[in-house]
């Protein structure tokens, strides 16, 4: 294995700041028996010196021994219930539960393509968690409202709220593939988060089959498959972020024009450019939208294991259909060597579900810096990973202040 050192100073910022912007990025440290995280950092602090906590040894290590470590998850869930087991969460009752939500939202750019992103403030997602608090366990109550400075916790709380930069270099190469020349049916996106990759296809398809000048017909269809361990992320963040994008693409050119949204949607009509309110009306203009040009969403919440992988399979099966082109995401997921092994697991499987599909297209992309200080994940462990499991795959690194890169697998 080759060990590469970096030197940066140590921040100590609360766990998510509404100030974050996309330069800003968070190296991981293993904190404690329980696996918390927090470690700030700025590009422009590449060369100053790094405080590195201790490493403690963690005594629970799901996946030490099994066979294949999705099924060793899977033991894991049943025997003791630590970990979330996954399940799919029912869009309409989530969209239900926003009902007369106001949003904020940022509205920016991604660095190369100048690719424009929207994602919904934290500020704001701790100000509807602070009126909806019974609805957490407390421990990720904590964590969300930025209480125990930690970004993630092993098993409670997998960092889903943050912009992980990662996840913008997935925009920026997916806009210089000319991705939007061939825009793919079905797009899962595995540890989604804040889901920006998938919302930049998600818009990239609206503008491409969604105008005025194009029957309904005429679109091909999007599948969004989208997937992360906590639910309330997939609530507060995930989907709040889809319906802001499609608003903007759909109203944008008209935000501020009253009669553009009609008298059903004036108790929502947004008078800021960065505020929405979900109104009834508008959740039901979301869903008839996207039942006229086909696009549907499907949300899957919990630990990857075996019964996750078969949830996904059950989505991805089309029955008469074998050509579709799929497309799997995932950002910021390799962290951790002792859960490498089951995201890796759970890639492979798609990977080799492909190849059973004679004239489909499909493609998987992971995104992930070099080297995660401190805890130890790197892209060399997931590519040596690869190598043993004799996967095909390419590494496009990314040009940034922290080496990054992004693994095409084949």
């Amino acid at each position: 294995m080759v060990v590469m050192s970096c030197r940066a100073k140590h921040v100590t910022t609360s766990s998510i700041k509404e100030t974050d912007k996309i330069h800003k990025f968070t190296l991981i440290v293993l904190n404690g028996p329980n696996m918390s995280f927090k470690f700030d950092f700025q590009d422009d602090d590449i060369d100053a010196e790094i405080d590195q906590q201790q490493i403690s040894n963690h005594s629970d290590n799901v996946v030490a021994s099994a066979a294949n470590p999705l099924d060793e998850i899977e033991s894991t869930i049943v025997q003791t219930g630590t970990i979330i087991a996954p399940e799919q969460v029912d869009l309409q009752a989530l969209l239900a539960s926003l009902k007369d939500v106001r949003f904020t939202f940022d509205i920016f750019q991604t660095p190369i393509e100048q690719v424009t992103l929207y994602r919904r403030e934290v500020f704001d997602v701790k100000h509807q968690l602070m009126q909806e608090e019974n609805s957490f366990s407390s421990a990720e109550l904590e964590i969300l409202m930025g209480d125990t400075n930690e970004d993630l916790k092993q098993f409670i709380y997998e960092g889903g709220l943050k912009s992980w930069e990662c996840s913008i270099d997935l925009v920026d190469y997916l806009t210089s593939q000319n991705v939007q020349a061939a825009i793919p049916e079905t797009v899962v996106e595995i540890g989604c988060g804040t889901s920006l990759p998938s919302e930049h296809l998600f818009v990239e398809y609206l503008k491409k089959f969604c105008t005025p000048n194009l029957e309904a017909s005429c679109a091909p269809g999007l599948k969004l498959v989208l997937t992360d361990y906590n639910k309330s992320v997939l609530r507060l963040v995930t989907v709040p972020n889809l319906v802001i994008a499609w608003a903007k693409t759909v109203y944008g050119s008209h935000w501020s024009d009253e009669s553009v949204w009609g008298a059903e949607l004036q108790s929502g009509f947004p008078t800021q450019e960065d505020e929405l309110t979900l109104t009834q009306e508008l959740i039901d203009n979301f869903n008839t939208f996207c039942s006229i040009y086909k696009i549907e969403i499907c949300l899957v919440s919990g630990s990857w294991c075996r019964s996750f992988q078969n949830i996904l399979h059950s989505l991805l099966t089309k029955h008469g259909e074998n050509d579709d082109s799929t497309l799997v995401i995932s950002s910021e997921t390799i962290y951790q060597p002792q859960t490498l092994p089951v995201i890796t697991e759970t890639l492979i499987d798609l990977q080799n579900s492909f190849r059973q599909l004679p004239n489909g297209k499909q493609a998987i992309l992971v995104a992930a810096k070099d080297i995660y200080f401190g805890v130890g994940g790197s892209i060399i462990d997931f590519t040596n990973y690869l190598d043993q499991k004799q996967s095909q795959y390419e590494v496009i690194k990314v040009k940034a202040g922290l080496k990054r890169s992004i693994v095409i697998m084949k």
